[in-house]
């Protein structure tokens, strides 16, 4: 179960991005909200610029998530728990290239801070934008994690429940989904 104090962030590559879409910082015009066109586009962008599953394997220990929560299939690698920290890796069988890598990332509780840490370290050391589900790319650094965290639904949730919900009830806003 996803939660309400959670927001969503994918990696994507970064020369792959500006390549394509030459440098628009709004997701919104290169991804339309069909989650199916959306996730073949970001896909390509991987396939583009390809990372091995290999190379980024090492670097995934820095994360301390719950290693019982930990899934390893032939195309895929998740660890954490749905309703608070994860990473979800997937990746091509054949050529062990990245084609999905998403985080859940949980704004309401402190151990998010170090994990939150390892995203932008990650991010940097791969070259890779962050990708939010409200469709917006920017670049991994603290200040424009934590404007995208403050534009969140769950910060919204967090600051004022009752407008939250009200505002869910009309339609004024949705709880934050990964696409």
């Amino acid at each position: 179960m996803d939660s309400l104090l959670q927001c969503y962030i994918e990696f994507i590559p970064k020369q792959s991005f500006y390549s394509i879409y030459n440098g628009k910082y709004s997701a919104l015009e290169c991804f339309n909200s069909d989650s199916f066109n959306c996730r073949e586009k970001i896909t390509d962008l991987w396939l583009d610029n390809p990372l091995k599953i290999k190379k980024v394997k090492p670097s995934l220990n820095s994360f301390t998530l719950n290693p019982l929560k930990t899934k390893i299939s032939d195309n895929e690698i998740f660890n954490g728990f749905l309703d608070t920290n994860y990473f979800w890796i997937e990746f091509d069988k054949l050529s062990n290239i990245i084609t999905y890598f998403q985080f859940g990332v949980d704004i309401s509780i402190k151990a998010t801070k170090d994990f939150v840490a390892n995203i932008l370290k990650l991010a940097n050391h791969f070259d890779l934008l962050l990708l939010g589900s409200n469709f917006k790319v920017f670049e991994a650094t603290e200040n424009d994690i934590d404007q995208y965290f403050r534009s969140s639904p769950a910060y919204k949730f967090i600051k004022d429940e009752i407008q939250f919900l009200a505002d869910v009830k009309a339609g004024r806003i949705k709880p934050d989904t990964p696409f």
